[in-house]
Parts: C-alpha cells; sequence; structure tokens
C-alpha cells in the first residue's frame, strides 16, 4: 500500500513536459480572466458613477429639437421666424413651458469665445475662454435651473438694449473670487461690454466627466447662438410632445426647419453610451474566459485523479475520509487558481493604461479588484469540484485494480 501511495506521488510529481504546458496554459486563462473581471467592474462602475453624475437640472420631462435656419438667413430673419415658432410650441397640449437654446450642447455643439475681465489677471491665454449660450428668459425655468443671484432677462432686454448677460457659479468662482459679480461687466468681441445681471445654479450640459466650467448667457433677443434648439418641458408625458413637435416642424414654412426632436434623457444616455458599450464588451469577454478556465480546470482535476486513482484507493483503505480525499484532489486545481490571480491581479497594477477611460475611481480599485478575485476562485472551483467530488466517491477495491 505504501508502494501504490508512492508511485502515485511520483507520477504526480513528475509531470511531463505536457502537461506542464497545460498547467501553464491554464494559469494564463486564469490571469487574462482577472484582468477581463476587473476591467468589466472597472468599466460597470464607471458606468454608475456617470449615471449618478449630477447634471443640476430634470431631464425627465424635457424634450429638445435643434432650429434649422437656411445659412443666409440674418440674425432679424431668424429670430423673427424663430420666436413665431416659440409661440406656436406653446400651443401645444400639454406643455409646461417652451425656450430656445443656442448652440444645441447635446447635438455635440459648442460656442466658446475669450473675454476680458478688468479686475482678472489670467495666468494663462486660455484661463479667459468661456462657454457661451444664447438663450430665452424662460430656458431657466423650463431646465429648472433656479437663479439665485440678480434677475433673469426681460423682454426689454432686445437688440437695440445694451446688452447683458447671466452667469453661472462656475464663473463666479473663477472670476469673481467667490464674490458677488452682479452689476459687473465683461468684455468680448473687440471690446463689447456686457453688463452681468443674473447669476444662475451650474448645471452640466455637455461632458458628464468634466467639472461645470464658466458659462456665460447672452439673451436670444440679443445675439442669435449657433445651432439653436427648441427645449419643452412637458406637464405629462414627454413622448406626447415628441409627437406635437415633429407635427409643428412638418407645419413650418419660409425655410426654417425643425429637426426630429429627442427625449432630453436619451441624449443624457447617449453621453454614456461608450462606457455603456465597455463594460458589456469586456463584460461578454470576462464571461467566456471564464467558461474556458472551467473547462480547462476540470481537465487537469480529471487528468490527476485518473493518474492517483490507486494512490486515492489506497488512502481510502487505510481510513481516509471522502472529505480529504476531496482536499486532496483540489488542492492541484486550488495551486493553480492562486497562482493565475496572482498573475492577473499583478498585470493588472502593473499596467495603468485603463485610467484614462475610468470616472470616479481608479483602476486599482481594491473593491473591484477583491471582487473580481473572488468571483472568479468561486466560480472557477465549481468546475473541478466535480471532479474531485467523483474522485472522494471511488470504490477502494475497484481503485484497487486500477491500471
Amino acid at each position: 500500500m505504501t508502494d501504490a501511495i508512492k508511485d502515485g506521488s511520483a507520477a504526480t510529481a513528475g509531470q511531463s513536459a505536457r502537461h506542464r504546458l497545460r498547467h501553464a496554459f491554464v494559469v494564463v486563462q486564469l490571469g487574462l480572466s482577472v484582468l477581463l473581471l476587473v476591467g468589466a467592474g472597472l468599466f460597470s462602475r464607471t458606468l454608475r458613477n456617470l449615471e449618478r453624475v449630477e447634471v443640476g437640472y430634470d431631464a425627465a420631462p424635457i424634450v429638445t429639437a435643434e432650429i434649422r435656419p437656411p445659412d443666409d438667413w440674418k440674425d432679424a430673419q431668424t429670430m423673427a421666424v424663430r420666436d413665431r415658432l416659440i409661440e406656436r410650441v406653446r400651443t401645444t397640449s400639454g406643455l409646461a413651458s417652451a425656450a430656445v437654446m443656442g448652440p444645441d450642447p447635446f447635438g455635440g455643439n459648442t460656442w466658446e469665445s475669450a473675454i476680458s475681465i478688468p479686475t482678472y489677471v489670467a495666468r494663462l491665454p486660455d484661463d479667459l475662454v468661456v462657454n457661451f449660450f444664447a438663450v430665452s428668459s424662460d430656458l431657466f425655468a423650463t431646465m429648472g435651473v433656479p437663479i439665485v443671484a440678480g434677475r433673469n432677462f426681460t423682454p426689454a432686454d432686445r437688440t437695440n438694449a445694451p446688452l447683458v448677460a447671466i452667469v453661472n457659479q462656475a464663473f463666479v468662482r473663477r472670476f469673481g473670487g467667490g464674490r458677488n459679480v452682479v452689476g459687473t461687466s465683461i468684455e468680448k468681441d473687440a471690446g463689447r461690454r456686457i453688463e452681468i445681471v443674473g447669476i444662475v445654479r451650474d448645471a452640466n450640459f455637455s461632458d458628464l466627466r468634466q467639472r461645470v466650467g464658466p458659462i456665460v448667457f447672452l439673451s436670444a433677443h440679443q445675439r442669435v447662438g449657433p445651432s439653436e434648439a427648441v427645449v419643452v418641458r412637458a406637464a405629462a408625458t414627454p413622448s406626447s410632445l415628441v409627437q406635437a413637435l415633429r407635427a409643428i416642424g412638418a407645419e413650418i414654412q419660409g425655410g426654417l426647419r425643425l429637426a426630429p426632436p429627442i427625449l432630453m434623457r436619451d441624449r443624457l444616455a447617449d453621453l454614456v453610451q461608450p462606457e455603456q458599450r465597455l463594460a458589456q464588451l469586456w463584460g461578454g469577454f470576462a464571461v467566456l474566459a471564464l467558461l474556458l478556465v472551467c473547462v480547462g480546470l476540470y481537465g487537469v482535476v480529471r487528468q490527476v485523479t485518473s493518474r492517483r486513482t490507486m494512490e486515492i484507493g489506497v488512502r481510502m483503505a487505510l481510513g481516509a475520509t471522502r472529505a480529504s480525499v476531496l482536499r486532496l484532489v483540489l488542492a492541484e486545481a486550488l495551486r493553480l487558481i492562486t497562482v493565475g490571480v496572482c498573475v492577473g491581479i499583478a498585470s493588472v497594477l502593473a499596467g495603468r493604461w485603463i485610467a484614462s477611460l475610468l470616472f470616479g475611481l481608479s483602476s486599482t480599485d481594491p473593491l473591484t479588484l477583491v471582487a473580481a478575485a473572488g468571483l472568479l476562485m468561486a466560480t472557477t472551483l465549481l468546475a473541478p469540484s466535480v471532479s474531485a467530488w467523483r474522485a472522494a466517491r471511488i470504490d477502494p477495491v475497484t481503485a484497487l485494480r486500477h491500471e
């Protein structure tokens, strides 16, 4: 019996090059699985973090549609037709409020320009570059963005009146040192003076990954913004407004066109679509890698039990319990899993290339690493457990007869 145990142990110790290569391949698969699981976890948590970003307004009841005037129209003509369009939109049933905003930030449009502030000394030229929007006075109520100081635009703020602007809180923090800037002025376009008449709460209109930067809102009745859009707040179901705006777009005469309306929540969902695709892609590859690893480990353990059948029979004949045999057989799989997990974790810690794609966490996030390692170990132990359980139920007499 002692010779049988030694023979079994020697057979295990004297693995052929083919067996060692197979084990190495399983370890590589395990390491790759860890890498994919960590990536899937990081991208999933990045997606969740982006979806939880506070944009500063309630997007659920809002619908937008880009206004497309002919390229050869003057500002005055665009304003006149646009204002008639807004009045027509306001007669729509189920509408709470409607406004104009240009450019349409969710259509990928931006309007950046440098300003001059007499009391501010810029360290870099880009410090004075801010985002501009031309909006109607109803925009802030439509979006649910409150005015925290000063006033809103009024009907008196027209083309023949002094230029006025409303800024956001980020503008105040950068250029006003946190002080109230209402009543002060900025300069734009070769010295054109613009008086700040109000301050609104910060709201994110474009990139969820970036902090809200300084924004200057101009009156849409003093300046036509590039790529303007109709912004509508629904009193009931937003989807009903989509159909109504499509009908209005078909009625418009005189060359002005209204692009297909889009729900604001869909626009926000589009902003996180790349992260969603990355999470799905990495998750799919991680599941595939786990399946391959399980198959590989099952084969390794089955090979071990086949080569050590006589040894197992002798141990059971000498009084070994099924639990001890189970531990004996699973030891090989556990060793491979441990080495593979360590290789995978080391690969994650060594590579920081994924960091630029994340938001709200680091590429070495401890919770994600532990969760990925734990999930891998729990999942991959299931497959070899089947072979190990069969080995533990071997009849000693049958095992001793095994060649």
